[in-house]
This record gives structure tokens, C-alpha cells and sequence, in this order.
């Protein structure tokens, strides 16, 4: 499994661009990917993206930064090395909509897969199998990165957001709902909360 963290310049995979990817291996929580890139020419720029994740479009824009399609081949190449590669996170269908339409668009061969392993769920029903009632607004779950930071016990993630900071703080998550203990030395401090 891989936990994975993707920042864009908004919600369409279709027009917006992929701005950084955060990545660990949750088998092996050290191996860890972080790279950004500079943004297509022609991609959609949502105000409010940059705003979650405190970048500003000159910046983005910059050509010493590499190009969306090398930040995809370097991520893949990253991925070679890892022999179990179903990704998780919060979200995650988000980030495989973005790794697909990108890959797509810049005609790169891989397979990421359909299946993933989203935290949301994995949250969701381990409150309650222990009775506890989820947040919900309009009867649907309200469960948010941050909610779900809150009931493992650690602080939300740092602001602005930040894909690796994100992949991290989604893998402790995910590693203290399914072992009942925390993964980095980083969290230690932190206890569990259920």
C-alpha cells in the first residue's frame, strides 16, 4: 500500500494540474516520495486551491521547476520499487482521477489501478464498531481529514496544505486505525484516542 497526497490547482482532473505529490510506503514508512512541478500552460487555476495549499500561480508557473509529466514519470519510478502499490488515503479517489487524467494527457504507460483503500471508510466503520456515531450533516458523514486526525488523537495536519505533510499525516492516521498504535516517532507523544 502507498499513501498518497496530491496537490492541485483545482477540483477537475481534466483542467486543473497537478501541483506536488506526497507519497509513503506503508510498508516501509521511510521510503518516502516529495516533489512538486510547475503547471501546464493552459490549467485551470482555482483561487481557492492555492489557497488550501499556499502557493501562488508566478511560483507554480516557474520553468526551473520540472514539468507535470517528469513529476508523474519520477513518481512512477518511485513506485517500481514497491511491490505492493494500492493506494490509500484520505480522499484517495481524488488523487487516482489526478494520476490517471495526467497520465492520460501526457500519454505515460502505468497502471494504477482501480481499487484503493480510502481512510474515510476505514474511519467511518472502526467508530462504528465501537458504538460511536460518526459526524454527519444532512444524514451523510461528515468525516473529514481533520475529524479524523481528532479521533486517532493526533493534531490536524499543518496549514498550508502540503502533499507530503498530508501523505504522513494520513498514514499515521491510517497505521493507528489499523494496529492501534502510532507508526512515526513524530506522533509518539500523541495518545490514541479510542
Amino acid at each position: 500500500m502507498v499513501v498518497v497526497d496530491i496537490e492541485t490547482t483545482g477540483l477537475n482532473p481534466l483542467q486543473s494540474s497537478i501541483i506536488e505529490i506526497g507519497a509513503v510506503d506503508f510498508y516501509n514508512p521511510e521510503n518516502q516520495f516529495n516533489e512538486r512541478c510547475r503547471i501546464r500552460d493552459n490549467a485551470f487555476v482555482n483561487p481557492m486551491s492555492l489557497k488550501v495549499n499556499g502557493y501562488t500561480v508566478n511560483e507554480l508557473r516557474n520553468v526551473n521547476y520540472q514539468s507535470e509529466k517528469e513529476l508523474l514519470i519520477n513518481f512512477i519510478s518511485w513506485l517500481e520499487d514497491i511491490s505492493r502499490r494500492t493506494l490509500a488515503g484520505q480522499n484517495v479517489n481524488f488523487d487516482l482521477e489526478f494520476l490517471n487524467a495526467t497520465k492520460d494527457r501526457e500519454n505515460v504507460e502505468w497502471n494504477f489501478g482501480r481499487r484503493v483503500v480510502d481512510i474515510h471508510s476505514i474511519a467511518y466503520t472502526h467508530m462504528e464498531s465501537r458504538g460511536i456515531a460518526p459526524p454527519l450533516k444532512d444524514g451523510n458523514s461528515k468525516l473529514n481529514g481533520d475529524s479524523i486526525m481528532k479521533y486517532v488523537g493526533i493534531p490536524p495536519e499543518p496549514k498550508p496544505h502540503k502533499g507530503i505533510n498530508g501523505a504522513i499525516y494520513e498514514m499515521e492516521a491510517l497505521y493507528r486505525l489499523m494496529f492501534n498504535k502510532s507508526c512515526f516517532d513524530e506522533f509518539k507523544q500523541y495518545n490514541l484516542s479510542f
